[in-house]
């Protein structure tokens, strides 16, 4: 009777650590889909970021091609203009398709003041705003500080 309670206790005992690795094993699964997902998210998000930078350059080369004048100039400035505004519309498509409501709405308002806008004083410090405002709600939502 002692043989068989401990070969009874030996399967109940394997049983258990087996479904405690099974366990472990879906948490360790889920954990790594987790942090595929974050770092996805990043890379999205900085492939934003880097459009809106990109967009930014686009604008001040066409500001500085129109004052110096330069009729080859301006239409390398505007053709570089074009270019970041496909390639910031792209990056706000991938954005919308991952990001919640929090980032959305901040970049999107990023996004929108570029529509046939050049730059002024007033426009500038609006952009400022909207793009940290963008910036913040990404790094929160990445879980990152926004202090």
């Amino acid at each position: 009777a002692v043989g068989v309670a401990g070969i009874g206790g030996t399967i109940i005992a394997a049983r258990m650590a087996n479904r405690g690795q099974m366990e472990g094993l879906l948490v360790s699964i889920a954990a790594q889909r987790d942090d595929a997902k974050i770092a996805e998210k990043r890379r999205i998000y900085a492939a934003c970021q880097a459009s809106i930078e990109m967009m930014l350059r686009a604008i001040y080369d066409g500001k500085i091609a129109r004052e110096a004048e330069n009729p080859v100039k301006e239409q390398a400035a505007d053709a570089g203009y074009d270019k970041a505004l496909a390639a910031m519309d792209v990056a706000f498509s991938d954005v919308r398709l991952i990001a919640p409501p929090s980032v959305i709405n901040p970049t999107f308002e990023v996004v929108a003041h570029f529509s046939g806008v050049r730059p002024q004083a007033k426009w500038v410090q609006e952009f400022n705003d909207l793009h940290d405002q963008s910036l913040l709600a990404m790094r929160a939502d990445l879980g990152e500080s926004t202090g």
